[in-house]
């Protein structure tokens, strides 16, 4: 791009400027200067989830020093876009661009809340996701007109109709982390008060540990309440075996009958 003189007469500092804000458009570029009209749109999903992951990739940390933040507090969001805005529509740096403004969009909306932290990306995944919406096509409803001779006629519309359509989305999730390691701001009333430990997530074998000793307790539990219950229940049957052989001991021989009433038997008095 040719300098020009955008001042008059002081065309020294027009170009000094010129070329420092040309400067600065070039560092904050995600990527290469490359000339539009020669990079053809995208046409291929396989293509753009390569270049989904060529720009993600080159963004990640370096793992030697991703392993001096474990256990640091990390935020997760995602974003997404529909393939028939993107297939035929955007260039591969136009895919780039977009990845490199949710990413930075996401990080700077972070850090406006939790401020004490520097955030970094940290992890990402590049998916697709199938979607289902409705269309509602037709306008439902009736008005007047009028027609030749100023008489006035109603008109009535189709009724509206829903169409179930079946839509891919290319969606990015990431995750960012800080890397000083503190802990999260507490608000009060739109002011930081104070901070919270950090919740680091527990490993897979220590949740299913938990789970397999909360399903074992509880097993244990229900079976001592079960026991009790038969035991009351065992009891109630033998008072009441008892009461019925007080009356019949009770009745005349001659309608007595030589018949007892006694506790039904359990498994464990057979045993």
């Amino acid at each position: 791009m040719e300098n020009v003189d955008i001042l008059g007469g002081s065309s020294d500092l027009a170009n000094e400027i010129l070329g420092e804000a040309q400067a600065r458009l070039r560092a904050q570029r995600p990527v290469q200067d490359i000339d539009p009209e020669e990079q053809d749109f995208v046409i291929d999903q396989h293509y753009l989830i390569e270049l989904a992951n060529e720009f993600m990739t080159g963004r990640l940390p370096d793992p030697s020093e991703a392993d001096n933040w474990t256990g640091h507090r990390i935020y997760r969001f995602s974003w997404d876009a529909a393939l028939s805005n993107l297939l035929g529509k955007v260039l591969p740096m136009g895919v780039h661009f977009m990845l490199h403004n949710a990413l930075k969009h996401g990080i700077d909306a972070h850090s406006k809340v939790q401020t004490n932290g520097n955030w970094v990306l940290h992890r990402y995944a590049a998916v697709y996701n199938d979607r289902e919406r409705y269309k509602t096509t037709g306008i439902e409803g009736e008005w007047e007109v009028r027609v030749g001779g100023g008489r006035k006629m109603t008109a009535r519309s189709h009724p509206k109709r829903r169409k179930r359509l079946r839509e891919r989305f290319l969606v990015v999730h990431f995750e960012i982390i800080d890397t000083l390691g503190n802990e999260d701001l507490l608000y009060e009333n739109g002011r930081p008060v104070g901070t919270q430990p950090n919740r680091a997530a527990l490993p897979k074998e220590v949740i299913d540990l938990l789970t397999r000793a909360a399903t074992a307790d509880h097993a244990v539990a229900g079976a001592s309440q079960l026991a009790e219950e038969n035991a009351e229940l065992r009891s109630q049957v033998a008072d009441l075996a008892a009461k019925m052989n007080d009356i019949i001991a009770a009745l005349p021989p001659s309608k007595r009958k030589s018949l007892t009433t006694k506790a039904p038997s359990t498994p464990e008095d057979e045993g």
